[in-house]
């Protein structure tokens, strides 16, 4: 399935908008990481857990769409790019330093797991519904790191580097960033769209920018965005790479 992927993206052009379908991952632990668990609540929910998971592996649907799109210039206000977007953060100036590209991404696992758990409150099952939550949100964190390993894939065998995502409601970037995202992203390709209050329905999704070039400044930066981001298989971040190379 990663070499079909591979196979596509080489195609592509610069300003192209791409669609990735990919699997559902998921494992128990990445579950507990996300619920930052204990040893005591591990063995008293392990069946539900499992259960979710399976539920979720089942029904999920993970969709990323993403462009690709030239950087004009930039300065300490933003990045310009050459179809008239700017982004409108500083700290896109520190993470972009010598970008050539910038890719916007958006990642969904489907809506039936908000469906599913609106079910299962409805029935009075709370403590399912919240454990649904943390599977959904672990999955989505899944799709989104696959989705950039499949991107890091395709920029490294270009000769470039991929530098750190930035992403809408993180320290350095409000949540109405989204709204740059979505006026690039047809994403309501992949059933996502954007609400009023600047989240994504589904609410399973995650969206980004992520700075692309051959001579990075910053190419795996430790600034705050990674340090308080769950999912440890992201490919920017080098950790547990080889999860999601088959």
């Amino acid at each position: 399935m990663h070499r079909k992927f591979s196979k596509k993206l080489n195609k592509i052009d610069d300003e192209s908008i791409e669609i990735i379908k990919m699997p559902v991952i998921l494992k128990d632990e990445d579950v507990w990481r996300v619920m930052r668990a204990k040893e005591r609540v591990i063995f008293q929910l392990q069946t539900e857990v499992s259960k979710a998971i399976k539920e979720v592996s089942n029904f999920s649907q993970p969709k990323a769409i993403y462009k690709k799109i030239r950087i004009e210039k930039m300065d300490s206000s933003g990045i310009y790019l050459i179809d008239g977007t700017k982004i409108c953060n500083k700290f896109a100036s520190h993470l972009f330093q010598e970008a050539e590209e910038a890719i916007f991404i958006a990642v969904t696992i489907g809506n039936q797991i908000d469906e599913k758990i609106s079910q299962l409150i409805n029935y009075g099952s709370n403590i399912e519904a919240v454990i649904m939550d943390y599977v959904g949100i672990a999955a989505s964190f899944n799709a989104f790191a696959y989705s950039l390993n499949i991107l890091h894939d395709y920029v490294k065998s270009q000769g470039k580097e991929m530098g750190t995502c930035l992403r809408p409601g993180d320290n350095n970037w409000a949540l109405s960033g989204q709204e740059t995202i979505f006026k690039v992203l047809p994403a309501e390709r992949i059933g996502v769209q954007l609400l009023e209050s600047s989240y994504m329905k589904p609410a399973k999704s995650q969206s980004g920018i992520i700075p692309i070039g051959t001579s990075l400044k910053i190419k795996n930066d430790d600034s705050e965005p990674c340090k308080s981001c769950i999912s440890l298989k992201c490919p920017i971040r080098n950790v547990n790479n080889s999860t999601f190379s088959s």
